[in-house]
């Protein structure tokens, strides 16, 4: 019988993680969860007891003081302290386990040599390509763009970086990440993929009723394409706006759900007419903005991976992505979505066309990527493949210590 193994999970926010504790917890898995979130937010939205959430609030209010402050001015030195506080409270409330799960956030120096010493094994998950790979994407694309602004590497980036290269393990949600730590010098085979998984009771196609009270409030079209995400460079709206305006189809709508980055404002404003943008949807409401619209672009110039996409998929959409978004790896390519190449508005261009002229092909996409989501996106699932993982690497360390015991033992002659 395989021994159970219980992890720390430890992340300054809640991310994804929040959606698969429960599971992670019900197959005994979950020593604690080490997260920040407001005051008002209950443990028992998480589905764990509440002794295993571990919430060290201060820094949320920390950090939206500073924003409503002082903006972005100190703002990289500033968030390395409030950081440094929440791992100061998380140590303050530590319980120990065989296994620390962490996020790589530039938040984890204190965290890591706490279970260190309890002789843990430290397991890092990087969420987006290594730092300076994606500062080459980006600087190139804000070249581009004609936006003025480079980016370096920062105090918070050096210290993912340092962390990474502290962690026995990383995982990651794609291959896209992936390679990208491996060529800047993590081991590979010590990188295990587990691609993250959807809510498809949320995320599911809207029932005949639903879609007859139109409770987005968006007008009918005879086709919609939806893009859900902040409008930053590194997203690449401005390929779908490219190819949105080589298309010209009349009776059509371009929808943008999301925060616009100030930078992007003046790229967009050559395009104010191209589409309609909905600057925030509570997410208990985007399946309705999924369920009014017919395809879902995210046309990434890099993303770790793009969790939009397995919600859309849920919600029966064809996804067009690419290939350097982690979750294109989830899609068959002509059966439940288009993987196009980077930068490339012809691709994209080509693939919508081809969606709008044949919906027949449309239909049969959409009952794909339904089935794609039930069948391979589940969180609960996505725990137990994780729970595996820490199996893996924790009998992989007994195994080592025991043959260290070994070796080190007294030399004993021939019987």
């Amino acid at each position: 019988m395989t021994k159970e193994v219980k992890a720390n999970i430890a992340v300054c926010g809640r991310f994804h993680y929040n959606h698969y504790v429960r599971y992670l917890n019900e197959f005994e898995g979950l020593n604690r969860f080490y997260h920040s979130s407001n005051l008002s937010f209950r443990s028992s939205r998480l589905g764990i007891p509440s002794e295993k959430s571990v919430n060290i609030f201060p820094k949320e209010y920390l950090v939206h003081l500073h924003s409503r402050v002082l903006g972005n001015r100190f703002r990289i030195r500033a968030f390395g302290l409030y950081h440094d506080l929440w791992q100061l409270g998380v140590i303050m409330r530590w319980r120990s386990a065989p296994i620390l799960h962490h996020m790589l956030h530039g938040n984890g120096r204190r965290l890591i040599s706490r279970a260190r010493k309890d002789g843990a094994i430290v397991i890092g998950e990087p969420v987006n390509s290594h730092p300076r790979e994606l500062h080459r994407l980006l600087n190139e694309e804000h070249e581009r763009l004609g936006i003025r602004e480079r980016l370096t590497e920062n105090l918070l980036d050096h210290r993912l970086v340092t962390e990474a290269a502290d962690c026995d393990y990383l995982v990651t949600g794609s291959n896209v990440v992936k390679s990208s730590f491996a060529r800047y010098g993590f081991p590979s085979d010590k990188i295990r993929v587990i691609p993250y998984g959807t809510d498809t009771k949320r995320f599911s196609p809207l029932s005949v009723q639903e879609r007859n009270q139109r409770s987005s409030g968006l007008p009918d079209v005879s086709f919609r394409v939806i893009c859900v995400g902040q409008i930053t460079p590194r997203k690449g709206h401005i390929y779908l706006l490219q190819a949105w305006r080589q298309l010209n189809i009349a009776d059509a709508e371009l929808l943008f759900v999301g925060r616009v980055d100030p930078i992007m404002k003046p790229v967009l404003d050559n395009y104010a007419e191209s589409f309609r943008h909905i600057p925030h949807v509570p997410h208990d409401r985007l399946r309705h903005y999924y369920g009014a619209s017919d395809v879902f672009v995210l046309p990434s110039l890099e993303d770790g991976f793009a969790y939009v996409c397995a919600e859309a998929l849920g919600n029966g959409l064809p996804v067009v992505t690419t290939d350097n978004n982690g979750a294109s790896e989830l899609l068959a390519d002509g059966v439940d979505g288009f993987v196009v190449p980077v930068r490339s508005s012809r691709a994209i261009a080509e693939k919508l066309e081809r969606l709008f002229l044949d919906k027949v092909l449309r239909i049969s996409m959409s009952k794909a990527a339904v089935q794609k989501a039930a069948s391979t996106l589940q969180w609960r699932d996505y725990a137990a493949r994780l729970l595996d993982f820490y199996r893996d690497v924790y009998g992989s360390n007994e195994q080592q210590k025991g043959i260290v015991s070994n070796l080190s033992g007294p030399l004993k002659g021939p019987p």
